[in-house]
């Protein structure tokens, strides 16, 4: 039963990074992607910092039309809260911020509306608590932090993620932000 169990997690791991690669490329590789990489220019986040968090952008459909074509169950793709109760894509058109675990492994995504007419309400909306991803664990940034932290024997809370990418694209790297109050 523990060696199910594991499989289990693992497969959730699995989609929820690649959920982070398909977001990386919407993000990078495509037109759609454009004005989201202006607001992160217009906001002094620069590609590279963009990229070493793995930012992404959500099309709102296809990630799970994707994910199934890759062999993931739509149970899976439930259980990493990539989709929702009828099996459509979680998050609509939203800027995706991959949250690592202090390994560096995806459990969840934090997302930005972009939009006025978004239909989820919050300015940011998490993927919701599972298996994997629990708001209260997540130090945003701690994977990459790690190092600096350790070595600095200090590290600074900030309030978002973006104050964190600014932060560490200005070389002040032990800085980690709450998922929350």
């Amino acid at each position: 039963q523990f060696e199910a169990s594991r499989k289990r997690r693992d497969r959730v791991y699995a989609v929820l990074d690649q959920a982070a690669s398909f977001y990386e490329r919407h993000l990078w590789e495509t037109a759609a992607g454009a004005p989201v990489r202006a607001y992160l220019e217009g906001r002094g986040l620069g590609e590279a910092v963009c990229r070493e968090f793995r930012l992404g952008l959500s099309p709102g459909t296809g990630l799970a039309e994707k994910a199934r074509q890759r062999g993931f169950s739509c149970e899976e793709l439930r259980r990493a809260g990539l989709t929702n109760a009828r099996g459509n894509d979680y998050f609509p058109q939203r800027l995706m911020f991959p949250l690592a675990d202090a390994r560096g492994r995806v459990v969840g995504f934090q997302a930005r509306k972009l939009r006025d007419d978004d239909p989820l309400r919050g300015k940011y909306v998490n993927s919701p608590e599972g298996e994997l991803f629990h708001k209260s664990a997540i130090l945003y940034g701690l994977n990459l932090a790690r190092p600096a932290i350790a070595k600095q024997e200090r590290a600074v809370v900030v309030e978002g993620n973006t104050d964190v990418i600014a932060l560490r694209q200005a070389a002040f790297e032990p800085v980690v932000a709450a998922m929350g109050t």
